[in-house]
């Protein structure tokens, strides 16, 4: 089963998000969120492997990798 939240974030059941970002000429994606959309500013819990940098433009992003 796959879930679709808000951000057009697909997960699988242990959260593994199923969006395909790869692309292989040019192997890098950028996305824009507005995070006032989603319940108390935080997007679901999931987790892939791919590398991922997010900034913010008014207000400081709190990440959670692994158990820290």
């Amino acid at each position: 089963m796959l879930y679709k939240f808000n951000m057009s974030i697909l997960l699988d059941h242990q959260l593994l998000e199923q969006d395909i970002h790869k692309n292989s000429d040019f192997p890098v994606a950028y996305y824009q969120n507005e995070l006032e959309e989603l319940t108390n500013w935080e997007g679901p819990f999931h987790w892939h492997p791919d590398f991922e940098i997010a900034t913010a433009l008014n207000n400081p992003l709190e990440y959670q990798i692994d158990q820290q």
